[in-house]
This record gives C-alpha cells, sequence and structure tokens, in this order.
C-alpha cells in the first residue's frame, strides 16, 4: 500500500506547502481508534496528492508535477488523477493518457503552478 500524503498549493501566498492535509482529522489519545476524519475546506489551497512513485533521482511524484518521461526534454507530461490511478497526460505523443505505473518518468521538471510554462499552460 502506498503512503498517503498531501501538499497544497496555496493561492494566496503562491506556495507550495507540504506535510499538509485536506482531512481533519479527530484523535482521541495515540492508542485509540481514529474516531472521525472528515474533509476540511480550505478555499485557498488546492491539494495534491502523493502517487507512490519516486523520479529517477528519488524525488517523490506528486499530482500536478511535470514530468520528463524520456529524459530528452522533449516528451513532457503532468501527472493527474482520475479515479482510481494517476495517470501521465502527455503532450508530445499520440496518446491522450497512460497508466503513471507504466510511464518510464526520468524526472519531475516542476509543477503546474509554479512551472505552467513547461506545459505550455499559463496559471
Amino acid at each position: 500500500m502506498r503512503e498517503l500524503k498531501f501538499r497544497a498549493w496555496d493561492r494566496v501566498k503562491r506556495k507550495m506547502l507540504y506535510g499538509v492535509s485536506p482531512f481533519n482529522i479527530h484523535i482521541k489519545d495515540k492508542n485509540e481508534p481514529l474516531l472521525s476524519m472528515e474533509y476540511s475546506n480550505h478555499d485557498d489551497c488546492e491539494f495534491e496528492q502523493y502517487t507512490g512513485l519516486k523520479d529517477k533521482n528519488g524525488k517523490e511524484i506528486y499530482e500536478g508535477d511535470i514530468v520528463d518521461y524520456e529524459d530528452d526534454g522533449e516528451c513532457i507530461g503532468f501527472v493527474k488523477y482520475e479515479a482510481p490511478e494517476f495517470y501521465l497526460d502527455a503532450n508530445a505523443t499520440n496518446w491522450a493518457k497512460m497508466s503513471l505505473k507504466g510511464a518510464p518518468i526520468q524526472r519531475v521538471l516542476g509543477n503546474i503552478h509554479e512551472n505552467p510554462e513547461l506545459c505550455g499552460e499559463e496559471e
């Protein structure tokens, strides 16, 4: 089972926050089971989930990351989530998307918030 981790793009401060959660978690104490876990409304943040995968340099790959999957700077795509899996939306091939597990991710180049120019988009 993959580790459940999140990061969040703070739309107000325009910076990425790591080690955050989109959930309000209430625990009685560390030895008791989870009492409740509910979605927390954070209008100023966009949460992105960790895929459980790393690039060739050991960098964690998150939803919203822009990646090079051929290590040539030409085959660039970005990571999206569509239940039940993550996929790579690529701009340099004739297919629309492929499972992230099958993609030969070489390196994370950036993310869609801080580097939209890498995938031809503006935020």
